[in-house]
């Protein structure tokens, strides 16, 4: 007989149990050996049983479409009595159940296992093929956090540069400086916002953003977004229009990121709009929500594209041109923005080149009376400024020098005291000799990090200096960082010269 799965395991079993094939026996357990003797291999199953016997035994066979069931179990001697090899019978008290096994359907059986271990350990295979791509993907999705991490801090440390030069610009009374002027913070905001929304899609996938909520009034929000572009539209001759309710209109949000998630909205009119297009924008309470809408008449897009419109980076097909431009996660980032708020983002167009409406929708509570107007606090970061800024003497640290040259510049030139250092263990000796009041600190730092500096600073100083993070690296993560090591505040690069003003001017008046 061949080889059987598990033969071993069942020839040692205690049950005495026999293997049939034609009516004859081809196997048996140790235990059948024992109890029927050792010559039971080739014996006609008849004649395991005498008279008496083989009558109970072809009544238990009754009804098999076969000569022997495929499993039969005789469980004692009123059944079946049974006859030893040498004719004696066997006694009642000497066995158990005694069961017989035609061979056929155990063979198929027996295949079938095998082909259940072939299939279960191709499962394997394939499961740990499944599990080492998914480490690999994993890899690559952790590598590509970490580029666009870096990519982010790489190309905000020239941003600061040109941005602190613009800043020179301020206060020039000549006309084609004052146009460089215009047309580079133009451009300057624009890569700025391409690299904030590059950033926080980061966030949005991690679960990272979040939000400072305070009472901001949404038709505020509109004109913050719509008079720095008010230029643009006329360049591309594209018509705007906006309406506003006469009364503000008060949420809880953080304006911040409504001011994005909007200014998203209407880049993406600009970008599909052409010479001669309109966009309008309104500001509509609709029941307990509040509406902002942005629409255009320009390009549109089809119900196969509105399937796809708000996932990340994706972008219809443009010329080599690339006159739309952007990077195709701005309408992403916004309905991530909305819902964040409690809202949705919604889309919709008539078809191509039919134009697009796009609505935030926000949970409003509707006031019994016309709310008052946001309070300073609610505005723009230099209005949140408390006080005016006295001349004070300033570290500078960071190791980009063109960067910190014209950053010293600026200060400089509003009457402060500067100094500076293009690493941490210079920042140190600095401030060891210098005991200035403020410290700009950048975090990449080539031989000690920021965070480390600071730390060191908070042991040695105290309370003194006011400590401020000045940095390309912007996450919750690096400014929790920042919390812990000692910062006061945490700037995120580039901050233009006003911005710097009115966070130093609240951080020195919040010190007393």
């Amino acid at each position: 007989m061949s080889q059987l799965p598990f033969e071993r395991i069942w020839r040692a079993s205690p049950r005495a149990s026999i293997l049939v094939e034609a009516n004859r026996v081809i196997a048996s357990s140790d235990a059948a050996k024992r109890l029927l003797g050792d010559a039971l291999e080739g014996r006609d199953v008849l004649t395991l049983f005498d008279d008496d016997g083989l009558a109970g035994f072809l009544r238990l066979c009754a009804g098999s479409s076969s000569p022997l069931p495929r499993r039969l179990r005789i469980r004692d001697r009123e059944d079946a009595p049974l006859l030893r090899a040498d004719g004696a019978r066997v006694g009642r008290g000497e066995r158990g159940p005694l069961v017989l096994l035609e061979l056929r359907p155990q063979v198929e059986a027996s295949a079938r296992l095998q082909e259940l271990d072939r299939r279960l350990e191709a499962l394997r295979f394939a499961h740990r093929d499944l599990r080492s791509q998914a480490d690999a993907l994993e890899l690559q999705n952790r590598q590509l956090r970490e580029f666009v991490t870096m990519l982010g801090h790489e190309l905000r440390n020239p941003l600061v540069g040109i941005a602190t030069a613009f800043d020179l610009f301020e206060g020039e009374d000549d006309a084609a400086k004052a146009r460089a002027l215009e047309v580079g913070s133009r451009q300057l905001g624009h890569i700025r916002r391409l690299v904030d929304d590059l950033l926080d899609l980061r966030k949005v996938e991690q679960g990272e953003l979040s939000l400072r909520k305070a009472p901001c009034d949404l038709s505020h929000v509109v004109r913050q977004v719509v008079e720095p572009l008010a230029r643009t539209f006329a360049e591309r001759e594209i018509r705007l229009s906006v309406e506003l309710p006469s009364d503000p209109v008060v949420i809880e949000g953080d304006e911040t990121r409504l001011l994005q998630a909007l200014a998203n909205l209407v880049q993406n009119a600009l970008a599909h709009g052409g010479p001669g297009g309109r966009v309008w924008i309104r500001l509509l309470a609709e029941g307990d929500e509040l509406c902002l809408e942005v629409a255009d008449d320009g390009e549109g897009f089809s119900p196969e594209v509105a399937e796809r419109l708000f996932d990340a980076f994706h972008q219809e097909p443009q010329a080599i041109d690339r006159s739309r431009g952007g990077i195709g996660v701005g309408l992403t980032v916004a309905r991530r923005l909305a819902e964040l708020h409690g809202g949705r983002l919604e889309a919709e167009s008539p078809g191509p080149g039919e134009g697009a409406t796009f609505r935030i929708r926000l949970p409003w509570q509707r006031p019994s009376a016309a709310p008052p107007a946001p309070t300073a606090s609610s505005s723009t970061p230099s209005s949140r400024a408390k006080g005016t800024l006295p001349s004070l003497s300033i570290l500078v640290v960071d190791d980009q020098v063109d960067s910190v040259e014209l950053l010293r510049m600026v200060l400089e030139r509003e009457g402060h005291s500067v100094r500076e250092a293009y690493d941490g263990q210079g920042a140190l000796a600095a401030v060891a000799e210098e005991r200035p009041e403020v410290v700009l600190l950048d975090i990449g730092l080539p031989d000690i990090d920021g965070f480390e500096v600071a730390r060191r600073l908070r042991s040695d100083y105290g309370a003194s200096p006011l400590i401020v993070a000045l940095s390309g690296y912007g996450s919750a993560e690096d400014k929790r960082r920042g919390v812990e090591a000692g910062f006061d505040h945490h700037l995120v690069k580039p901050v233009r010269g006003k911005e710097l003003r009115a966070e130093l001017a609240r951080l020195w008046s919040e010190r007393g």
